[in-house]
């Protein structure tokens, strides 16, 4: 179960970067990309 959430997350991580290619960026997505992000990994990865 711990994995396939953090595979969601990485898969979540992935989806926000996309969306950080957009232009109007916030300092607010840039962090939950970066919280995604290493949840995901420490989730799945460890």
């Amino acid at each position: 179960m711990k994995r396939m959430i953090g595979f969601a997350l990485l898969c979540a991580a992935m989806g926000m970067f996309l969306i950080l290619l957009i232009p109007s960026t916030s300092i607010l997505r840039v962090m939950l990309f970066c919280v995604c992000l290493a949840a995901g990994y420490v989730l799945f990865c460890k």
